[in-house]
């Protein structure tokens, strides 16, 4: 990379050379697979819905709003003219504050005697190790968010099966096709909303692997429709790994909500030139992670800042030009509070089964 490259012109370039990385059939860099897929799982099956807040002119988060209620039973005969009162419904709104979910800084460097590669090309390389990382920060992230929120359990338990505090004590050979029905009894029972989705790591995945291998086999056309009835999701390598056990996640639709925040343009606009060298600022789509805005599925978005400074003379006199390049996702990923009654104050929206 020469010093004086760094133009608006070169930056499209790389970023175009950025959208023809994402294109590439593989990957040839380690680096860059790092699947997010709980991420992807909670991003896709987002249902919340917020108002974005305004604070002197800055959006600084989001407001949601809950419904709220509490039981009252009615157990003697109202008087004839008498419409026996309840207790006040709430319509309630809690503010969130955007948070930096990920970021990740790279460098290059101009002027070496080993670069042989262009701009655009080590520029669009060293993005593509930003939003890897970014994308395996907020799936960790939100793996241990789902773990802390996992609820006490109140629903009978099928024999052989126990508690710990929030997990499920599941026997091993439990977790088969033909117990699906066991799982979706418990869920139901702990006041899971409709719909519901599992979130998996090594439990049921060899399962889900026979009923697609085996999928034309008469035989096994009674785990295909078992397994057709539930909507499970799959993170092999990073769930069981973070969590600390083998585990998996009954989680309710409504009880989330993610939203992503971004500025500026996707195409480079320099923000400053002085003693700090020149900036740029720009965001990207992630070529992988969407979420649900609305009926919308919209791509989340890395902000981009690179910078341009002097970094010092090499041997041969010349003067090197290094590139800071700083990318993050912005937004939140939040649970719904509990609700006013004692059923509500110990549901949460997250099941929790550990193989025992």
């Amino acid at each position: 990379m020469a010093a004086g490259d760094f133009s608006a012109s070169n930056m499209n370039r790389a970023l175009v050379r950025l959208g023809e990385m994402f294109a590439s059939p593989n990957h040839t860099v380690v680096e860059l697979n790092e699947p997010a897929l709980s991420a992807q799982a909670l991003l896709e099956n987002n249902r919340a819905r917020f108002e974005r807040v305004y604070t002197g002119n800055h959006c600084s988060g989001v407001k949601a709003w809950f419904l709220r209620g509490a039981h009252n039973p009615i157990t003697t005969t109202p008087d004839s003219c008498t419409t026996p009162a309840g207790v006040y419904s709430e319509t309630s709104s809690q503010n969130y504050d955007n948070e930096m979910l990920a970021g990740d800084a790279q460098r290059v460097l101009s002027a070496r005697c080993d670069n042989e590669v262009a701009f655009a090309e080590e520029m669009a390389f060293a993005m593509s190790l930003v939003m890897a990382s970014n994308r395996k920060q907020l799936n960790e992230a939100i793996i241990a968010r789902i773990a802390a929120q996992a609820q006490t359990n109140i629903s009978a338990l099928p024999d052989a099966w126990s508690t710990s505090g929030a997990d499920i004590l599941v026997p091993a050979a439990d977790f088969k096709w033909d117990n699906l029905g066991e799982f979706q009894f418990v869920a139901n029972n702990n006041l899971l909303g409709s719909p519901y989705f599992m979130l998996t790591g090594y439990n049921l995945y060899n399962e889900l692997f026979l009923s697609q291998a085996y999928a034309q086999s008469p035989e096994n056309q009674a785990r295909m429709r078992a397994f057709g009835n539930s909507v499970i999701y799959q993170d092999a390598r990073y769930l069981d790994t973070l969590v600390g056990s083998k585990s998996t996640f009954a989680i309710e639709q409504n009880s989330f909500a993610f939203w992503n925040f971004s500025w500026g343009s996707s195409t480079p606009q320099e923000i400053s030139v002085g003693s700090t060298g020149k900036k740029m600022q720009f965001w990207v789509n992630d070529p992988v992670l969407r979420y649900r805005d609305g009926t919308t599925l919209r791509p989340v978005q890395h902000i981009f800042e690179v910078e341009e400074s002097c970094s010092d003379r090499n041997t041969n006199t010349e003067i090197q030009i290094q590139y800071n390049i700083f990318g993050r996702i912005m937004g939140g990923f939040k649970f719904a509070p509990n609700g006013r009654d004692s059923d509500s104050n110990t549901t949460k929206g997250v099941v929790k089964f550990v193989r025992s």
